[in-house]
Protein backbone atom coordinates (compact mmCIF):
# COMPACT_ATOMS: atom_id res chain seq x y z
CA UNK A 1 0.00 0.00 0.00
CA UNK A 2 1.21 3.74 -0.63
CA UNK A 3 1.04 6.40 1.86
CA UNK A 4 -1.22 9.34 0.79
CA UNK A 5 -3.50 6.89 -1.40
CA UNK A 6 -7.26 6.69 -0.68
CA UNK A 7 -8.67 2.87 -1.04
CA UNK A 8 -11.60 1.03 -1.14
CA UNK A 9 -12.42 -1.67 1.29
CA UNK A 10 -15.03 -4.39 0.83
CA UNK A 11 -15.75 -6.80 4.13
CA UNK A 12 -18.09 -9.64 4.64
CA UNK A 13 -20.46 -9.16 7.88
CA UNK A 14 -17.57 -11.75 9.27
CA UNK A 15 -15.29 -8.29 9.13
CA UNK A 16 -13.19 -10.77 6.74
CA UNK A 17 -12.00 -8.80 4.01
CA UNK A 18 -13.59 -9.59 0.59
CA UNK A 19 -12.90 -7.84 -2.60
CA UNK A 20 -15.08 -8.68 -5.83
CA UNK A 21 -13.20 -7.34 -8.87
CA UNK A 22 -16.68 -6.90 -10.66
CA UNK A 23 -18.34 -4.33 -8.27
CA UNK A 24 -14.91 -2.29 -7.54
CA UNK A 25 -12.82 0.11 -9.50
CA UNK A 26 -15.24 1.96 -11.78
CA UNK A 27 -14.54 5.21 -9.68
CA UNK A 28 -10.66 5.08 -10.33
CA UNK A 29 -9.77 4.37 -6.73
CA UNK A 30 -7.57 1.85 -5.98
CA UNK A 31 -8.70 -1.19 -5.02
CA UNK A 32 -6.96 -3.40 -2.65
CA UNK A 33 -7.56 -6.17 0.23
CA UNK A 34 -6.57 -5.42 3.86
CA UNK A 35 -6.45 -7.78 6.48
CA UNK A 36 -8.67 -7.12 9.42
CA UNK A 37 -5.27 -6.55 12.07
CA UNK A 38 -4.43 -3.69 9.49
CA UNK A 39 -7.46 -1.42 11.05
CA UNK A 40 -6.45 1.37 13.62
CA UNK A 41 -9.77 2.81 13.95
CA UNK A 42 -13.13 3.25 12.10
CA UNK A 43 -15.45 5.57 11.96
CA UNK A 44 -19.25 5.33 10.85
CA UNK A 45 -21.28 8.52 9.97
CA UNK A 46 -25.36 7.62 9.72
CA UNK A 47 -26.19 10.28 7.71
CA UNK A 48 -24.39 11.21 3.99
CA UNK A 49 -24.50 14.75 4.94
CA UNK A 50 -23.14 14.44 8.33
CA UNK A 51 -20.79 17.62 9.38
CA UNK A 52 -18.44 16.39 10.32
CA UNK A 53 -17.14 13.95 7.67
CA UNK A 54 -15.30 16.99 5.49
CA UNK A 55 -13.31 18.31 8.93
CA UNK A 56 -12.68 14.32 9.82
CA UNK A 57 -11.25 13.14 6.57
CA UNK A 58 -9.33 16.29 5.68
CA UNK A 59 -7.43 16.26 9.73
CA UNK A 60 -7.04 12.52 9.04
CA UNK A 61 -5.27 13.27 5.43
CA UNK A 62 -3.28 16.33 7.42
CA UNK A 63 -2.28 14.86 10.17
CA UNK A 64 -2.03 11.04 9.69
CA UNK A 65 -1.10 9.97 6.61
CA UNK A 66 2.76 11.28 6.53
CA UNK A 67 3.07 8.50 8.91
CA UNK A 68 2.22 5.50 6.69
CA UNK A 69 -1.20 5.30 8.16
CA UNK A 70 -4.14 4.90 4.99
CA UNK A 71 -7.54 5.76 4.56
CA UNK A 72 -10.12 3.07 3.53
CA UNK A 73 -12.87 4.03 2.58
CA UNK A 74 -15.60 1.15 3.33
CA UNK A 75 -18.55 -0.72 1.79
CA UNK A 76 -21.52 0.37 2.94
CA UNK A 77 -23.74 -2.96 2.42
CA UNK A 78 -26.16 -1.22 0.43
CA UNK A 79 -26.55 1.76 2.84
CA UNK A 80 -26.06 4.78 0.53
CA UNK A 81 -26.97 7.19 3.79
CA UNK A 82 -23.99 5.73 5.84
CA UNK A 83 -19.98 6.77 5.14
CA UNK A 84 -17.49 4.14 7.02
CA UNK A 85 -13.59 5.27 6.80
CA UNK A 86 -11.07 3.72 8.58
CA UNK A 87 -7.20 4.39 9.28
CA UNK A 88 -5.22 1.54 8.41
CA UNK A 89 -1.29 0.38 9.14
CA UNK A 90 0.25 -3.06 9.24
CA UNK A 91 0.81 -2.31 12.47
CA UNK A 92 -2.56 -1.26 13.87
CA UNK A 93 -2.39 -3.60 16.63
CA UNK A 94 0.67 -2.40 18.43
CA UNK A 95 -0.70 0.83 17.45
CA UNK A 96 -4.19 0.58 19.26
CA UNK A 97 -1.92 -1.14 22.08
CA UNK A 98 0.17 1.80 22.37
CA UNK A 99 -2.76 4.21 21.94
CA UNK A 100 -4.52 2.72 25.17
CA UNK A 101 -1.72 4.14 26.87
CA UNK A 102 -2.93 7.60 26.12
CA UNK A 103 -6.31 7.12 27.12
CA UNK A 104 -8.11 5.73 23.79
CA UNK A 105 -9.21 2.38 24.36
CA UNK A 106 -10.56 0.29 21.49
CA UNK A 107 -12.32 -2.88 20.71
CA UNK A 108 -12.34 -6.26 18.61
CA UNK A 109 -15.42 -5.81 17.39
CA UNK A 110 -15.67 -7.67 14.09
CA UNK A 111 -12.53 -10.47 13.87
CA UNK A 112 -10.00 -8.25 14.29
CA UNK A 113 -11.30 -4.94 13.06
CA UNK A 114 -10.26 -2.85 15.70
CA UNK A 115 -12.66 -0.22 16.34
CA UNK A 116 -13.55 2.82 18.77
CA UNK A 117 -17.45 2.87 18.59
CA UNK A 118 -17.56 6.03 17.01
CA UNK A 119 -21.49 6.27 16.38
CA UNK A 120 -22.24 10.13 15.43
CA UNK A 121 -25.23 10.51 18.48
CA UNK A 122 -22.74 8.91 20.97
CA UNK A 123 -19.61 10.58 20.01
CA UNK A 124 -18.58 13.94 20.71
CA UNK A 125 -16.06 15.96 17.99
CA UNK A 126 -13.49 16.09 20.73
CA UNK A 127 -13.53 12.42 21.27
CA UNK A 128 -12.62 12.09 17.57
CA UNK A 129 -9.75 14.28 17.88
CA UNK A 130 -8.65 12.79 20.77
CA UNK A 131 -8.54 9.81 18.90
CA UNK A 132 -6.59 11.46 16.04
CA UNK A 133 -4.29 13.42 18.76
CA UNK A 134 -3.30 9.53 19.96
CA UNK A 135 -2.93 8.12 17.16
CA UNK A 136 -0.24 11.10 16.06
CA UNK A 137 1.72 11.06 19.35
CA UNK A 138 2.39 7.47 19.07
CA UNK A 139 3.43 7.46 15.77
CA UNK A 140 5.87 10.11 16.42
CA UNK A 141 6.88 8.58 19.53
CA UNK A 142 7.32 4.88 18.35
CA UNK A 143 5.01 2.53 19.56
Amino acid sequence: MQANTVFNYHFTSAGNALIDPELLGSDGMRDELVHPHEFVFVYECEDANCPQWDGLTQMIRDRLLGYGLEIALLDNHGEQEKKRIAVVHRNAYLIVQAIAYEGVVGEFHLQHILEFGFAPVLVRHIDLLRTINAVEYVMKTGY
